[in-house]
């Protein structure tokens, strides 16, 4: 079975890496699109193929989508980490 984050995971996850991991001085948490999070989902779990199929669908949707005013490539990896290895993160 799996187990997809959910959109207040990702939005979380790029709260916490903009407040310990500033790669510029304008970096903010601000979200502009929850939709585009929320296609890049839909996308993966829809997607034919084994979990790393899925995740590279939504690797690419997450930076594509630009959901976040910063962090969206940082935000992405991170997410694509607790999705691969989520017991890592507990």
């Amino acid at each position: 079975m799996v187990e997809y984050p959910t959109e207040s995971q990702i939005i979380d996850l790029n709260k916490r890496i903009i407040e310990t991991v500033i790669d510029k001085k304008a970096d903010r948490h601000k979200l502009l699109k929850r939709g585009s999070i929320t296609i890049a989902l839909n996308k993966a779990k829809r997607k034919e193929g084994d979990i790393y199929d899925k995740s590279a669908v939504l690797l690419s949707d997450l930076i594509r989508n630009h959901a976040f005013d910063s962090g969206n490539r940082r935000t992405a990896y991170a997410t694509i980490k607790v999705f691969l290895m989520p017991m890592v993160f507990l």
